[in-house]
């Protein structure tokens, strides 16, 4: 029953909806549970069901740099090496969190992913319970992105042109897809769009 209640957990759990289908319980403790989530994110349940996600400082660094180099200048032009130098992390230490160079892509990805979502979530929560002016409320957020001087386009579709057949990185690409396509065409068919689906 806790094994059970603590995976609906991590299911339902937003900022790790991704792989939520490859959770694997690795110590069952008598009041915590653990949980290997994707790439190598642990995932703490407490009896009650309570989530705590547990990140070690340098793969914070690690990944705020990759998500800083690799948007900015292009996956295949930045190596590790440069990675290493820029957030101070020796490589030998990148590669204990990150086995390739492909798990730090594919981490940066999931990562923009879900903070988009919760981007959204938080400007649809600001904007109240108009259908329309939610739907309004994600074209506002895509002007501000395209405006920004730092837009460098969509980082999924950068990443699928860089990396076009290379299994890891095209997963959270992929899932990326359908996720956004739903929480679009669920706006516009709130907003009683016609052909909400070609919309979104």
């Amino acid at each position: 029953a806790q094994g059970a209640r603590a995976r609906a957990t991590v299911e339902s759990h937003p900022r790790l909806a991704y792989g939520a289908t490859a959770v694997a319980v690795l110590v069952a403790e008598s009041f915590l549970l653990y949980f290997q989530v994707g790439d190598g994110d642990i995932l703490a349940v407490a009896d009650d069901g309570t989530p705590d996600v547990k990140e070690p400082r340098t793969r914070r660094l690690l990944l705020d740099t990759a998500r800083e180099l690799f948007y900015a200048e292009g996956i295949h032009a930045v190596g590790v090496d440069r990675i290493a130098a820029v957030s101070g992390v020796a490589k030998s230490t990148l590669y204990q969190h990150f086995r390739t160079k492909e798990e730090l892509v594919a981490a940066y990805l999931r990562e923009w992913s879900a903070c988009w979502r919760d981007t959204v979530a938080e400007q649809l929560a600001g904007r109240g319970p108009d259908p329309v002016d939610r739907a309004l409320a994600v074209f506002d957020l895509l002007d501000d992105a395209v405006r920004d001087p730092q837009f460098r386009g969509c980082p999924f579709i950068n990443a699928g042109a860089e990396y076009p057949s290379t299994p890891v990185i095209e997963a959270p690409v992929f899932y990326n897809r359908p996720a956004t396509t739903d929480l679009y065409t669920g706006l516009m068919e709130d907003a009683g769009a016609p052909d909400a689906a070609l919309i979104g």
